[in-house]
C-alpha cells in the first residue's frame, strides 16, 4: 500500500513500513500526515447492462411505400388506386396478347421472314418508316435491336398470327415511358381485309388500359386512307397535324388518339 504527497507529488510508504523525516511529507510530522492514511476503497464498477437502443420509428406513409407490390404493379403508396402511375413504374407488355380470332406474339430473331416480306411490300415502304429491301442478315439484326429495346421497357413489337399460326404482319406499341404511348402496325397484302390489324390495335389498347395509361396515340402519313380507316374503326379520332420527314421528303403527319376506356 502506498500514498502520494499532496505537496511534492512523491510516493511514500505508510508509516508502519518505513521511517521518514517530518519534512518528507507535507512538511509536517509523519503521524499528522493525511497522505499516510489509508484511502477509502472504491466501489466496484457497475455490471448493469446498457439499455438496448430504441427502434427507429417510421411513419405509416414510409411503410406504405416499402410494401411489396403485386406482380407487375409498381411499388407505390396507398394512393395508387386513384392516381395514375407513370414512366418506369408501369408494367411491361407481355410476350403474348390475345386478339380473337388472332394472336399477338413478341418478335424474335426467327421472325426474319416476315420482316423481309414487309420490306419488299411497296405500300409499306411508302407509308411507313419501315426500311425497304431488307435481307436475312439485316432483318435479324433489326429484330435483335428491337428485342434489346423491349428489354429496356421502351417498345414492344408483335407478330400478328391467325389461328393456324401464319404470320400476317406486325404491330406494336412504343413510347412506353411517356404518358401516352403510340401504336403502330404493318400488314402483308394477302392478310388485309380480315380485320386482323383492327383486332391487334384493340388488344394493345386494352393492355394499355390495364397498365394505367389514360390514352393511346396513332400516327399516319396524310394520304394513307387504309391506315386512317383502321384508326377510325378502332375508336381513334384525329387530334391535329404536324410536319415531319420521311425518307428525305417532307410529309404531313396526322395524329390520332383515343382514351383507353370510355370513362376516361
Amino acid at each position: 500500500m502506498t500514498c502520494r504527497s499532496s505537496s511534492r507529488g512523491r510516493w511514500a510508504s505508510p508509516p508502519e513500513r518505513r521511517w521518514r523525516s517530518p519534512s518528507s511529507c507535507c512538511r509536517t510530522r509523519w503521524w499528522r500526515c493525511r497522505c499516510s492514511a489509508p484511502r477509502r476503497p472504491r466501489a466496484p464498477p457497475s455490471r448493469t447492462p446498457a439499455p438496448a437502443p430504441r427502434p427507429r420509428r417510421s411513419s405509416r406513409r414510409a411503410e406504405s411505400f416499402l410494401r411489396p407490390a403485386g406482380e407487375g404493379f409498381p411499388r407505390v403508396g396507398r394512393r395508387c388506386d386513384s392516381a395514375r402511375v407513370t414512366g418506369a413504374d408501369r408494367r411491361r407488355p407481355p410476350a403474348a396478347l390475345a386478339a380473337p380470332p388472332f394472336a399477338l406474339t413478341a418478335v424474335t430473331e426467327e421472325d426474319w421472314p416476315v420482316e423481309v416480306a414487309l420490306s419488299a411490300t411497296p405500300d409499306v415502304a411508302a407509308w411507313t418508316y419501315y426500311p425497304a429491301g431488307l435481307d436475312e442478315a439485316a432483318a435479324r439484326a433489326r429484330l435483335l435491336r428491337q428485342q434489346a429495346r423491349a428489354a429496356e421497357g421502351l417498345v414492344q413489337r408483335y407478330v400478328v398470327r391467325d389461328g393456324a399460326g401464319t404470320a400476317l404482319g406486325t404491330c406494336g406499341i412504343t413510347g412506353l415511358p411517356a404518358d401516352e404511348p403510340e401504336v403502330f402496325y404493318a400488314l402483308l397484302p394477302a392478310a388485309r381485309g380480315r380485320g386482323a390489324v383492327t383486332a391487334a390495335v384493340l388488344a394493345l389498347v386494352a393492355w394499355a388500359e390495364g397498365a394505367g395509361y389514360g390514352s393511346v396515340a396513332l400516327m399516319t402519313v396524310e394520304g394513307n386512307a387504309a391506315s386512317e380507316r383502321v384508326a377510325q374503326r378502332a375508336g381513334f379520332t384525329e387530334r391535329g397535324t404536324s410536319t415531319g420527314e420521311q425518307r428525305g421528303r417532307q410529309v404531313v403527319l396526322r395524329r390520332w388518339a383515343r382514351p383507353t376506356s370510355p370513362a376516361s
